[in-house]
Order: structure tokens, then C-alpha cells, then sequence
């Protein structure tokens, strides 16, 4: 078992440049912002305030609406989702925005609709919970289809997004995903519980 990566997301704060910052200090991997609808603004500013890489999640039912908005560095990881209106497709995603290019896919989407985009990405993103919602509960009928797509995919990396708490955390160690995204349950105080007992069991695990 791996330990996985932490983004901590500052969707739900009101102070997201403060706790980027905070966040910066506390052993994080990476930023995770969910831009608002219809608006780019506030990733520069981000930026700023940190120096972990962004992990950008556009959830928009026309995402290339608005991509010339999107400046990115190629540490950066951007994230669409397999539902949206794509047009040109996510070649063209590749071309105009820099980062690791991810594909989203909500609860009750079939993994297979992944397939057929599978050479066009770097990551992909099982959402747990509805997207853009704060505070969710996790919901593990999706677990069946991490699984079967890690089986399928090996070699590509596996980002959760949705409701993670102490007890998912585990779950999804145990499979060995990439990465999760974690904010509303991530405290300082939470983080560490969540690292020391995590790194614990790859410890005890780890031959």
C-alpha cells in the first residue's frame, strides 16, 4: 500500500488565499481550487499565495469557453469532465493549456464513457459526491468502478474527489490511488491524525 497524495481543496473557504497559504506549511502536495461558474479569476492570485502546484478542476458544461482564461505551469494538474460539451475534444485541451491533463467522471457515470478517451490523458477523476458541493458524504458504490478501471489502467494515476474522511482515506490507500482531495474534514489538527495513521499502516505494511 502507497500513501496517497493530498490535494487540499479551498472551494468551501471564504479566506481560499489564506488557507492556500496555510496550506503550504502543513506537508500538503498540492492546491486544489474548483473554479466558480462562469468565472476564471482568482487562480493568479493563488498562485501567489503558494508554492505547491495547482490542481485545477473545471466542472463547466462548456469548458472551452473559456481556456484562453486558464494560465497554468506544467507542474499544474487541470481537470475536465468526461460529461461536458468537450468540442474539439481534449486534444485540443492538451494544446492550450499547460499541466497534466485529467478527465473527471461523475457518481452515476459509467467508467466505460472513460475509454474512449483514455490516450488523451495523464489522470483521471472519480468524483464521490456531487461536484462543487462541500461537505458531501463519501459514496462507495463508486469503488467498484475505481477498482475495475485501475484493473483495466494500471499505469494511469487515480484522483478522488468527494466526501474523503479518515475512514476513505484508508479505502482508497488500500487500493492505492494516486490522490485525494480533501477540504472541509481537513483540519491541521485532522491532517496530522490522518499522515501519522496512514503512514503507520504503509510502515507496517511495506516489507
Amino acid at each position: 500500500m502507497k500513501l496517497p497524495k493530498i490535494s487540499y481543496s479551498i472551494m468551501s473557504s471564504l479566506t481560499p488565499i489564506l488557507d492556500a497559504k496555510q496550506a503550504s506549511g502543513w506537508g500538503l502536495d498540492m492546491i486544489h481550487y474548483d473554479i466558480p461558474p462562469l468565472r476564471c479569476e482568482g487562480l493568479e492570485t493563488i498562485r501567489q499565495s503558494t508554492h505547491l502546484p495547482l490542481d485545477v478542476h473545471l466542472s463547466w458544461d462548456t469548458p472551452l469557453d473559456f481556456l484562453s482564461q486558464i494560465q497554468l505551469k506544467s507542474s499544474d494538474y487541470f481537470c475536465v469532465h468526461v460529461e461536458a460539451s468537450l468540442g474539439k475534444g481534449l486534444g485540443y485541451i492538451r494544446e492550450n493549456v499547460e499541466g497534466y491533463l485529467g478527465v473527471a467522471v461523475n457518481v452515476e457515470t459509467d467508467g466505460w464513457e472513460l475509454v474512449r478517451l483514455v490516450k488523451y490523458f495523464d489522470f483521471v477523476m472519480f468524483m464521490t459526491h456531487e461536484p462543487g458541493v462541500s461537505g458531501g458524504d463519501f459514496n462507495y458504490s463508486v469503488i467498484r468502478k475505481i477498482c475495475n478501471f485501475k484493473h483495466s489502467y494500471p499505469e494511469i494515476p487515480i484522483h478522488i474527489d468527494g466526501g474523503i474522511n479518515l475512514i476513505s482515506a484508508l479505502l482508497l490507500s488500500n487500493i492505492e490511488v494516486d490522490t485525494v482531495v480533501m477540504g472541509s474534514y481537513l483540519g491541521s489538527n485532522q491532517l496530522t491524525k490522518i499522515l501519522n495513521l496512514l503512514g503507520v499502516i504503509v510502515d507496517y505494511q511495506t516489507p
